[in-house]
């Protein structure tokens, strides 16, 4: 049993989206994120979060707004991981602030925007 109340702890959670995703927006406070693309139109959503004190719950950590992935921090004392497997087309924009930014990609012409003030990108 994971108490997160004084060591760290993690959970870890996948999400299977059945709606279409246009734009992967990233606003990641503190965290790595690892996007790429996959073969078909769904978008796999991998979460693994680090916290003390208390486990936020999963729709507290990403949220779909319109045909938007928006990946969001978890809060005080906690920072999240994401694997994203987006369909071929899906744009990205966004930063984290802390943390490393990986997008893997087909052969072709992208525009990213993108920043890290700390980590790699």
């Amino acid at each position: 049993m994971a108490t997160g109340w004084w060591w760290p702890s993690t959970a870890s959670a996948t999400a299977t989206l059945r709606e279409e995703v246009r734009t992967v927006k990233i606003d990641d406070d503190s965290g790595d994120v690892s996007i790429r693309v996959g073969e078909g139109e769904t978008t796999t959503v991998h979460q693994r979060i680090h916290y003390n004190w208390s486990q936020p719950d999963e729709e507290d950590v990403f949220s779909l707004e319109d045909d938007v992935l928006v990946l969001t921090d978890c809060g005080w004392q906690c920072d999240v991981d994401y694997e994203v497997v987006v369909p071929r087309g899906t744009a990205v924009q966004g930063q984290v602030n802390s943390g490393d930014i990986d997008l893997t990609v087909p052969d072709g012409t992208y525009r990213v925007d993108g920043e890290s003030n700390s980590g790699e990108r």
